[in-house]
């Protein structure tokens, strides 16, 4: 079920006071950035939905590990605790489309591999200027690697190796 949440615009951030003379002065350009409230995602379907991207897509996107490490940093949201629902969505997904299956196959051996945040480091770092707000980049890489443990215990499950399984 959908949440009511408010979306912020990117001035909302700025936490400018404005004195009534300058509103006004500015009221057509400001008057559409007020922020709005508006249906969201509850936060554990944000997750379940950013691991199924992140195992399903043909290559990682930088948005969906932020998010995941924003809904950590925020909610301290773990995948363990909705592996159910997560392997439930990639089985969907598979169904849905037809590169899934084989980027899901390419992703897990990327997982496995011992150097794979080195090969992500480089990637990240180039797109890390697209994030509007100041992070801390070790504790990102360290989840990272902590989110990418997490993975590794997850797609080792039964459940998870029976759904590879399946044609």
């Amino acid at each position: 079920k959908p949440k009511t949440a408010k979306a912020h615009t990117l001035l909302s951030w700025k936490k400018a006071e404005l004195e009534v003379k300058d509103y006004e002065k500015y009221i057509e350009f400001l008057g559409n950035y007020y922020p709005v409230r508006v249906s969201a995602y509850q936060e554990k379907e944000i997750l379940i939905e950013k691991v199924r991207a992140i195992l399903t897509r043909r290559e990682f996107k930088l948005r969906d590990l932020y998010d995941l490490y924003k809904l950590h940093q925020a909610k301290g949201l773990k995948i363990k605790k909705y592996g159910k629902q997560i392997i439930m969505k990639v089985e969907n997904y598979l169904g849905l489309s037809n590169n899934a299956r084989e980027n899901l196959l390419k992703t897990l051996e990327e997982l496995k591999r011992e150097g794979y945040l080195n090969v992500l480091k480089p990637e990240i770092e180039k797109d890390a200027v697209l994030i509007v707000e100041e992070f801390d980049k070790d504790k990102f890489f360290e989840f990272v690697e902590s989110l990418r443990r997490e993975l590794l215990e997850l797609i080792e499950s039964e459940k998870f190796a029976a759904l590879i399984k399946k044609e």
